[in-house]
């Protein structure tokens, strides 16, 4: 959580994994392990590791001298790393990568990319010294991360891309997926301002065909989406899982209902979404796509739709819908389909009897 004033002592989880336990499985088995740890004055040099390689059941732990680890390593560190290593590892086999785009998204799109190379190498240290955890926050640390990962890839980086592309399908879709992002919902396309990481190097939008706009003079729903087309053309990898923090923020209702959309797609394409919202378009909306899953004249109804894309329709059994209230998370999308979200429509109902009563 990221935070020392509010203890989280009562914090439970519970995961069921019984549906895809033969899965998660497979996937830990798939799993590398590769992990040194090295400790005292011999720093660089490996005390402690331990490995497993992807299709192996067995996980080899291995030390330079035992009177050196007996020495120098008490059990409860033992402990820690290896319990430690053991949960990335079924982290990693539940999702392969995990992306943050935190509702600051806006505000670190463009100002500093080209500007924070030692700034963020150093930001980890900088906000210890300071005492500060609230300066930069680690999931604005991880998007800062991954945008400028995007934003400094040269071309060796990009021909290791299209490689990957043309050996996967996946990664093709996920590239056409930003077109129609770009094109469909903002209205326009992204591009570099010059092909190579350099000082003057812009993310440019290019709303038509003979002038583009720097993004910090972009409409605010554009450095909203900019960010996932980024992630899209050049990051994406199947399995991954995006946590995008109201992605209905400066987006008009109509982008928002093309949004939700576009996510339905994103799942079907075989990424994992995880959105909070307070749009009412959103959740509607869902009803509506996942209503679509289950006609029986699919094809007949995409002309309804604002994308009018039949992969946009998503199985009810690729859906959850949480609210979460007062610190517990209730399940409130009933096997029917209905999304109870009294929450929101409440509001809804106040706001018209207070129209009807004036």
């Amino acid at each position: 959580m990221k935070t020392d004033r509010v203890p989280f002592v009562n914090l439970k989880v519970s995961i069921d994994l019984a549906e895809r336990n033969k899965e998660f499985l497979e996937q830990i088995l798939e799993t590398p392990i590769r992990t040194r740890m090295s400790v005292g004055q011999r720093k660089g040099n490996t005390l402690l590791g331990w490995q497993k390689n992807g299709g192996e059941s067995n996980l080899f732990i291995y030390t330079s001298t035992e009177e050196e680890i007996a020495e120098k390593l008490p059990q409860e560190v033992l402990r820690e790393r290896l319990i430690t290593t053991i949960f990335r590892t079924f982290h990693r086999a539940l999702f392969p990568g995990v992306r943050i785009f935190p509702t600051e998204r806006t505000t670190f799109i463009a100002p500093s990319l080209v500007k924070r190379t030692q700034e963020l190498d150093t930001l980890g240290e900088q906000i210890q010294q300071e005492q500060n955890p609230g300066a930069f926050i680690a999931p604005v640390r991880r998007f800062i991360n991954m945008m400028y990962s995007t934003f400094e890839a040269d071309f060796l980086i990009r021909d290791l891309r299209e490689e990957r592309e043309k050996q996967s399908p996946a990664i093709q879709n996920y590239k056409e997926l930003a077109q129609i992002l770009e094109q469909d919902i903002m209205g326009g396309s992204i591009d570099f301002s010059t092909p190579e990481p350099g000082p003057g190097r812009e993310i440019l939008f290019q709303p038509g065909e003979n002038f583009s706009l720097e993004i910090p003079i972009a409409s605010s729903m554009v450095k909203e989406l900019v960010p996932l087309s980024l992630y899209l053309r050049h990051l994406a990898e199947p399995g991954e899982l995006l946590i995008i923090d109201e992605p209905e923020m400066n987006l008009h209702p109509e982008a928002q209902v093309k949004l939700t959309e576009f996510l339905a797609m994103l799942v079907n394409a075989g990424l994992r979404v995880l959105v909070t919202t307070h749009s009412t378009y959103v959740v509607d909306h869902l009803i509506n796509l996942m209503n679509a899953a289950k006609h029986e004249k699919k094809d007949e109804s995409v002309d309804l739709f604002f994308l009018q894309r039949s992969e946009a329709f998503i199985a009810q059994d690729n859906v959850s819908v949480y609210l979460i209230e007062q610190g517990k998370a209730q399940n409130i999308l009933d096997e029917n389909g209905i999304i109870h979200w009294d929450t929101f429509s409440n509001v809804t109902d106040r706001v018209e009897r207070i129209h009807f009563q004036l």
